[in-house]
Parts: structure tokens; C-alpha cells; sequence
């Protein structure tokens, strides 16, 4: 204010002015005054605003900044010359440099390796810089060099950058390392592969599917069977694509319940196809799961069995032919085990014949003496009845009473005994040739032996001695008619073994589970090639007409295949036979209805 009056003051003395002129000079000096003050002001308030907009503008910077610096996505920011303008704390981390020491380098230059996958992102990058990009991005993936020199595989996005006033004045680059996930899918493909090319090795079917029955992977032979050129093509169809519709159907019924049950399958079942013969095949289903463990669709191995089940049906009714078959061989095998023992009781039938004549013939003369002394008697009846004392004197001296009282008890004693002999070869030769008599019983061999040597005893007695050695034994669970005809036939081919006069030893004794009987001759022997051919039907070694061949295998049929025992021989030319039967305590073969 003084500055202004003295400057009126001087202004006044250096011109002459009037007080009017002075007056409208002072009122324009007041109001250039009012004007510069509030001048002042309003500067002083757009500083106020400058600093603070300048604060707002650090304090955004920073957390910006913050916020590039937390997340794992690289931040680099290219100037319009590739030089590095800004990188956030996970591209400094990646590249082993600060970001003081990053700023101002060229970025192609000294951090990306020459390929063509960098040449491409370089004039992706000149395309954003000089505007020719129509969009202003571009989206790349090559490789950069980290701090230790290895490359690593960054997927990158890359935008331009623009000043206030729409200017691009660089480019910033996001990326993303994606190194091992494309060496886990680089994995999972060669994994995939081998899995293929294992699963193409197999003949059988095998598919994967997911959670709605879509084919994930399928193996060459599936994709063959079902009419498609590559198994890759089979990927994302269904059944409905291939089979009819009630079959489709049916397999995604199966297969859902599997999902939700978290149970395997495992069916045959008939595959219907719209344009060609069904065909049966075997498949097993289970669950398939994740890393998790949650089932999220289905693996499946299936096998063609039609040729089988084809085969099965002609089994069958092949099964029902050979069982009316065995039927009629059984009861073949059964009229011919009868005709072998009918034929044996036919050979030993003049034995048996004459072992009952002779016991007959001594009771037929025991019966003349008798005949004789009860005339004798009955006439010295009549002389006592009559009175006559002289007729009875007669009668007395021709009876000789003396010699009645001696010879009679004997004579009746002896016809006793002749006629027990015979009831006895009758029996046996009854038991021996009973045809009903085939149940199971429990039965006492060693009685059975004694029997069957009554029976063959005139066939044996000439030629040879019988030595009995016989144990206790236990009754045995089996068929005592058939180990009769065994007996019987072991032991005429003992006597037809022995050329004169020889030895014949039966021995019987327990084993553990089993009863043994031995007959064991003296005889001529066999050799070793007969011994192998010994229980074949029809195999035999004796003349025309002596001989079916058909004694041994029926004994061997019988103990082995009927007993579930073993029938063994062991012989040496020139020094006898020996037989052995081994019978189990219970009887192990199912009766025939049973087996057939």
C-alpha cells in the first residue's frame, strides 16, 4: 500500500495530473490490487490440489504396486523400444533381479531365447507399438530365462499401454509359468499313449466312460468290433450309437447303478446289434475315480463268448445224449458184469457139482443103511407085537442091536453133516450169484472170502494149497456181491497161474482207513508188458475159449471206479502174482444215477 502511494507520489511530481486523473489511477491500481490477491488465492488452492492429486497419485502407485507385487502373475512392462519400464515382485522372482536392476533393459534381447515362438511374440509386440494391431493385444507362449539360465515356459497376454491422451507408450505383458503343467500334460500324454497302446494289445474290449456313459477311451479292438476306423472317434458317443435300443438301454442302466452303488458288475450278457447278428460277451464293470477317490464314470472289460455259448449249447445237448448213452452202458456194464459172473459160475460149475455129490452120495448110501436098519427094526417090532418068542429071537439076531445102538448114531451124524456141506455150497453159490443183491451194505469180507473159497474150492483143492492169513477186520461200506465176483475172479486166475501144483495165500488186514486183501500165488508170473495190458477189457493171455478177458477190468471197474479203492499187481516170470485190493471203510463213490 505505501508502495503505491509513494509511487503517486513520484508519478505526481514526474507529471502534472489532475486531481480527477489521479483519483481514476488510484481506483485502478485498488483493483488490479483486489485482482492479484485473489490470484494468490486461487493459486495457492490449485497448489493445495496439485499436491494433493500428486499424494493420491503416489499412494495409487503403491498400491498398484502392492497389488502386482502379491499375486503370482508376472507383471512386465515394456516401453515402445522392448526396454523392461516396470516389473512386479513375481517377474523379478522369476527373472533372479531386482526390478532397479531390470529397468532400462532390452527385454528380447537378454530374457527371451531365440525361437519361433519368441519371433512371433517380438512382432506381435511392434504390431501393439506401432498401432497396427487391431485390437491392441496379442496372446503368445515361448520361453524365457530365469535367474539360474533354465528356460521356462510362460503363456503370455500382451496390451498396449496408453498415456492420457490415448498415446500407446508400451506394452505391458502378463504371463503365467506354465512349465510344469505343460510337462504333466507333456507326461499325461505319453501316459495316455503307453495306456493306448497297451490297452490295443488286448483282444478283449476295453473302454472308459464318464459320468453319463459317454466314451472316454476305447481300445483298438473295441472300436474294430463296433465299426470305427480310429478309437479315437469313439470318444464322447454312447451305446445308443451302436447298439439297439432295449441293449443301450440296459448297459446305461448298469452302468449308472454302478456310479451310484460304487459297486463292481460282473454279467454275461447278449450285445443286440440294429445290422448284425447278437453276440454274447462276459464284462466286468467297476467304478472309475479320480485323485479324490469320487467315482466320476465307469471301466469296463469285455470278451466275446459267443463261440463259447455256442459251444455250451452243443455241450448240452450233447451232455443229454451221453447221459441216455451212459444210461445204456451202464446198464451194458451192468449185464455184462452179470454175464461175467454167470460165465465164471459156469466154469466152476462142475466144481460146485461135484463138491455137492460127494456129501450127496455118502448121504444117498447113509440112507440105503438107514432104509435097511429101519426094516430090521420095524420086523423086530412086529415079532414082539406078536408074541412069538422064537420070531423074536430070529428078529433080534438079524437086527444085531448091538451094532444099531454103535452104527446108527454115526450114520444119522454123518447125514447131518453131508447135508449141512450142501446147504452151505448152496448158500454160497446163492449169495455168490444173486443178481437183485447190488445196495449198499455193510459187510464182513473176511466172511465174504470164505464164502467165495467155498464156492471156487473144487477148482482150487487140485491145484493148489490155500493158506489163510486173515485179520480182524471192521465191516466195510460197499457192495459185498461185486468184491465177491473180485474175489472170485482173482482167485481162478490164481489156480489157471499155477501149471501143476502150487500155493495160494490169501492175507487180509486193516490199513489206516482202508481193509486189504492179498492173493498171492505161485505160479508162472507175468511180465511187465502184461502187467500194463492186464485191465483192459478183453485183454487176456489165455488160449481161444478159455478166457474173455474181461475178469480183470470188471474186478478193476468195481474196486477203483465203483469202491473208490485200488486194485495193484506186482509179478516176476517164473515166480508167482501177487494182487492187492485196497477197500476204504466208507464207501467214496456217489451211487450211478448220481454220477451219470
Amino acid at each position: 500500500m505505501n508502495r503505491i502511494q509513494d509511487r503517486s507520489t513520484n508519478l505526481r511530481q514526474q507529471i502534472n495530473m489532475s486531481d480527477k486523473e489521479l483519483a481514476r489511477l488510484q481506483q485502478q491500481f485498488e483493483q488490479e490490487r483486489i485482482a492479484r490477491q485473489e490470484a494468490e488465492r486461487l493459486l495457492e488452492e490449485k497448489k493445495q490440489e496439485l499436491l494433493f492429486a500428486t499424494h493420491q497419485l503416489h499412494n495409487a502407485r503403491d498400491r498398484n504396486q502392492h497389488y502386482l507385487d502379491i499375486v503370482q502373475t508376472i507383471f512386465i512392462a515394456l516401453d515402445n523400444e522392448g526396454r523392461v519400464s516396470m516389473a512386479n515382485r513375481a517377474g523379478c522372482a522369476i527373472l533372479g533381479q531386482s526390478e532397479s536392476e531390470l529397468l532400462g533393459k532390452r527385454w528380447f534381447k537378454y530374457f527371451v531365447p531365440l525361437s519361433a515362438e519368441a519371433e512371433a511374440a517380438l512382432r506381435a509386440f511392434q504390431l501393439i507399438v506401432t498401432g497396427d494391431s487391431q485390437s491392441g493385444e496379442a496372446k503368445s507362449e515361448h520361453a524365457i530365462l530365469d535367474g539360474k539360465g533354465h528356460q521356462r515356459l510362460i503363456a503370455w497376454r500382451l496390451s498396449a499401454l496408453n498415456d492420457a491422451a490415448g498415446q500407446i507408450v508400451g506394452v505391458l505383458c502378463t504371463g503365467e509359468d506354465i512349465t510344469e503343467r505343460r510337462q504333466a500334460e507333456k507326461e499325461l500324454a505319453h501316459e495316455h499313449s503307453l495306456l493306448q497302446a497297451l490297452m490295443d494289445t488286448l483282444p478283449d474290449h476295453v473302454y472308459f466312460k464318464d459320468s453319463k456313459s459317454q466314451f472316454l477311451l476305447a481300445n483298438a479292438a473295441m472300436a474294430k468290433s463296433f465299426g470305427v476306423s480310429d478309437p479315437s472317434k469313439m470318444v464322447g458317443k454312447t451305446d445308443f450309437d451302436f447298439f439297439t435300443e432295449d441293449h443301450a438301454r440296459q448297459a446305461f442302466e448298469d452302468e449308472q447303478a454302478i456310479i451310484r452303488s460304487n459297486q463292481p458288475l460282473r454279467t454275461e450278457e447278449k450285445e443286440t446289434w440294429p445290422d448284425r447278428p447278437d453276440n454274447w460277451v462276459s464284462s466286468t464293470k467297476v467304478p472309475l475315480r479320480d485323485e479324490e477317490g469320487n467315482v466320476i464314470g465307469t471301466f469296463g472289460i469285455s470278451s466275446d463268448i459267443t463261440a463259447r455259448r455256442q459251444t455250451e449249447a452243443k455241450m448240452q445237448s450233447q451232455v443229454i445224449e451221453l447221459t441216455t448213452l451212459n444210461k445204456k452202458l451202464s446198464e451194458a456194464q451192468s449185464q455184462l458184469l452179470q454175464s461175467e459172473k454167470m460165465a465164471a459160475i459156469g466154469q466152476l460149475a462142475a466144481g460146485v457139482a461135484h463138491e455137492i455129490n460127494n456129501p450127496i452120495g455118502f448121504v444117498t448110501s447113509n440112507f440105503s443103511s438107514l432104509k435097511t436098519y429101519a426094516d430090521q427094526l420095524l420086523a423086530l417090532v412086529d415079532a414082539y407085537e406078536q408074541g412069538v418068542a422064537e420070531r423074536i429071537a430070529q428078529a433080534r439076531q438079524i437086527a444085531d442091536l448091538d451094532f444099531l445102538r454103535q452104527d446108527l448114531p454115526e450114520l444119522l451124524s454123518e447125514s447131518q453133516e453131508g447135508l449141512s456141506r450142501v446147504a452151505k455150497i448152496v448158500q454160497d453159490l446163492k449169495n455168490f450169484s444173486r443178481i437183485d443183491d447190488t445196495g449198499r451194505q455193510l459187510a464182513d469180507l473176511n466172511a465174504a472170502m470164505e464164502s467165495t473159497l467155498n464156492v471156487v474150492w473144487n477148482e482150487l483143492k487140485y491145484k493148489a494149497e490155500v493158506i489163510r492169513e486173515l485179520g480182524d477186520l471192521p465191516k466195510v461200506d460197499c457192495i459185498p456181491a461185486q468184491i465177491n465176483q473180485v474175489f472170485t475172479n482173482l482167485l481162478a486166475n490164481a489156480a489157471q497161474a499155477i501149471p501143476v501144483r502150487g500155493t495160494i495165500f490169501v492175507r487180509s488186514w486193516l490199513e489206516g482207513d482202508h481193509v486189504c486183501f492179498e492173493i498171492e500165488d505161485t505160479g508162472h508170473g507175468m511180465s511187465e508188458d502184461v502187467q500194463r495190458r492186464i485191465f483192459e477189457p478183453f485183454f487176456t493171455t489165455k488160449p481161444v475159449g478159455k478166457g474173455t478177458g474181461l475178469g480183470l477190468s470188471i474186478s478193476y471197474d468195481i474196486v477203483v471206479k465203483k469202491h473208490g479203492g485200488r486194485l495193484e499187481v506186482s509179478s516176476e516170470p517164473g515166480k508167482g502174482t501177487r494182487f492187492l485190493i485196497a477197500l476204504p471203510l466208507v464207501f467214496k463213490i456217489r451211487d450211478e444215477q448220481s454220477s451219470n
